[in-house]
């Protein structure tokens, strides 16, 4: 079984997908820091956000209200705290309620927001440009400049030193003669 790349990247920042609160310090930091933060918080909040919730029977808390009461007014002050709905506001008996009424409440939950879709767009694109500029960049300083050094290298090796001194040899009779390129008396 072969792994992608976006299978092995995504597994690693799920925080995305935690409530801020609840992470602890070092991972606060990359939630904030990670591309894929933004990339979830804009993708979420453009395709999921401000949508009414119809929960599946199955998902229905049911429950029965004190004597006397409609499940509309024995629930209204959680309601208004906690959000959701009641499937018949006026039964006196078998009160269905769903903990959504829209998926903002949802949302919320995870710090995502539908009014910060176009910053996080901006962030990815920033995010985007910065990484190819950075990666030209030490294109440039790998390739181009030490192709630029090693140029550089090479006109000056190619041209004569010109140093205060001579080189030169001492004959046994003292007598000192200039090294020339084909004397077999040139020291090395």
């Amino acid at each position: 079984m072969s792994l992608s790349a976006p299978r092995c990247v995504c597994p690693a920042d799920v925080s995305v997908l935690v409530p801020y609160n609840t992470l602890p310090g070092f991972w606060k930091f990359m939630y904030r820091v990670s591309p894929f933060t933004y990339f979830v918080e804009g993708i979420l909040s453009t395709a999921v956000a401000n949508a009414p919730v119809v929960c599946d029977t199955s998902e229905l808390q049911r429950f029965q209200p004190p004597a006397g009461e409609t499940c509309g007014s024995y629930m209204q002050a959680y309601q208004s705290f906690a959000g959701g709905y009641l499937v018949d506001d006026s039964a006196t008996s078998n009160c269905e309620f769903c903990q959504l009424s829209n998926t903002n409440v949802f949302l919320q939950n995870f710090g995502i927001k539908y009014s910060n879709r176009w910053r996080d767009f901006g962030l990815i694109w920033v995010f985007i440009i910065v990484n190819v500029a950075g990666a030209v960049l030490l294109y440039w300083l790998a390739r181009v400049v030490s192709v630029l050094t090693i140029f550089h290298r090479f006109a000056t090796n190619s041209q004569p030193k010109k140093s205060g001194k001579e080189e030169g040899v001492v004959s046994p009779d003292g007598e000192k003669k200039l090294a020339g390129p084909d004397d077999p008396n040139k020291s090395s």
